[in-house]
């Protein structure tokens, strides 16, 4: 006679060397009888159920047969094969029946549990606040579990462990695979404040509100370059250096002269037409509009320039330089060229920028400190070791340049970009901030906002489905 799967688990574990822990995790041999004993019932009950419905199917006729076999959705075919797949399906049913009615008994008895874990005046005033008359704590238990069960308790109890299955499942989801079904579900998962905040602290990080530097590269053997090995060689090249200034700032000078010469030349009908030409729209006197001229002749004169350093620098230098500053990298050099000058222009323009709220900070920040006494100024100037001076004026004058010194009104230009910033980005819509999130590199979800609204959106679409479907599940 074959053993059973219980049996042969039993018989495997008694062959088995003992071990240190074995006379501890011996579980009651009584208990794993009763366990065999189920599982043997179980089987052989469903093996006497199997055999009267097979006979019974055999008994019916073909059309008959096909009918079944089409309720349940399955293939019809010869009707051998088609009372088996009724028999598994069957089996399957009976099976998951059984599986819920187990089920069942567990959250039964945990809830009884529950109710026996009571101390006697818990359990006595749990009993009043629902108007239960009883006297010993059994009885209590049972009016607690009798209406906790009409209260359908135990399809609560169901609702609830499949909520807690189904989030753990979307809990052990990656960001990807959550925006995936969220998607596929049509849920905004997506908090505007949220990303807008981790686009910031990502900017931040690049050093986006620090104090604009503009840092030029310089080709070797310029002031930047290569350091003289001793004294006398460092002033020679000083020399030579101040020389090549000199004759260069002279050499500019006579350029200078001779265009402004040419400029007022002209009449004032052709400058105009050469400052509009420059893309320059400036009207007044002809001097005025000679100063013009000559400003914008002389930034093109120092661009010209630049592109000649640049230029010398090559095009290993100048890829190295942009990858540092995370700009494009083409092949060509005068694109290089081009892409070096525009981010130096710019961050000119952000300095300039930078310094005009800098001044206004200071402006304000000195009315704020001419408000206080003469002896409140000693004191602020004591507390940060600053020499007194003399004057209300001087002393407010050196608590301004120590803030300055000290990258104090940078900070505040910073706060307050950072502030503009971050309402400039919620203001966006969702869009294009999760645009931003994938460019830099930020995470745009929040798992716990995105499980939720799964759950949500689960749940909501679960209470749409025809109401016998859901007690089918639930009962």
């Amino acid at each position: 006679m074959a053993l059973s799967p219980a049996k042969k688990l039993k018989k495997a574990s008694a062959q088995a060397p003992p071990s240190a822990e074995s006379d501890e995790d011996d579980e009651d041999p009584e208990v794993d009888e009763e366990a065999e004993e189920k599982v043997v019932s179980v089987k052989q009950r469903e093996q006497e159920l199997t055999a009267a419905r097979k006979s019974e199917l055999k008994a019916m006729p073909a059309d008959m047969i096909k009918k079944l076999v089409l309720d349940r959705d399955l293939e019809h075919g010869a009707k051998e094969a088609s009372i088996e797949k009724l028999l598994k399906v069957e089996a399957k049913d009976r099976k998951m029946e059984r599986d819920r009615q187990d089920e069942f008994r567990t959250i039964i008895s945990t809830k009884k549990d529950e109710f026996e874990s009571f101390s006697v005046s818990d359990l006595a005033k749990q009993c009043s606040n629902v108007g239960i008359k009883a006297t010993t704590k059994q009885a209590r238990v049972e009016c607690l579990l009798k209406q906790w069960q009409e209260d359908d308790g135990i399809n609560k109890a169901l609702a609830q462990k499949a909520y807690q299955k189904r989030k753990d499942e979307l809990d052990a989801m990656d960001s990807p695979t959550l925006l995936k079904l969220c998607h596929k579900i049509g849920v905004d998962a997506f908090v505007s404040e949220v990303m807008a905040d981790r686009v910031l602290k990502k900017e931040i990080a690049a050093g986006r509100f620090a104090r604009p530097v503009l840092e030029e590269t310089k080709a070797e053997g310029s002031a930047s370059g290569k350091k003289p090995r001793d004294i006398v060689e460092a002033m020679l090249a000083s020399d030579a250096n101040r020389k090549k200034q000199l004759e260069q700032e002279k050499q500019e000078e006579e350029e200078v002269a001779e265009k402004l010469k040419e400029l007022r030349a002209k009449s004032k009908e052709d400058l105009e037409k050469m400052l509009k030409k420059k893309g320059l729209e400036i009207t007044g006197k002809k001097d005025d509009l000679v100063a013009a001229l000559c400003m914008a002749f002389d930034a093109d004169r120092k661009v010209e320039a630049r592109k000649a350093e640049l230029q010398a620098l090559g095009q290993n230098s100048l890829k190295e330089f942009c990858t540092r500053k995370r700009l494009a990298t083409p092949q060509k050099v005068e694109d290089l060229i081009k892409i070096v000058l525009d981010h130096e222009a710019r961050c000119r323009e952000e300095l300039i920028a930078h310094e005009a709220v800098a001044a206004q900070i200071v402006a304000k920040k000195k009315e704020e400190i001419m408000q206080n006494s003469n002896a409140e100024l000693k004191e602020m100037l004591e507390a940060k070791d600053l020499k007194v001076g003399v004057g209300k004026e001087g002393m407010a004058d050196r608590l301004l340049e120590h803030m300055t010194t000290t990258g104090e009104v940078d900070k505040i230009v910073a706060t307050q970009a950072k502030d503009v910033r971050r309402t400039e980005l919620i203001s966006m819509n969702k869009k294009s901030l999760r645009t931003l999130c994938d460019e830099l590199g930020a995470d745009p979800l929040v798992q716990a906002v995105a499980i939720e609204r799964i759950l949500d959106a689960e749940e909501e679409a679960q209470s749409d489905e025809p109401r016998a479907k859901r007690a089918k599940k639930v009962s």
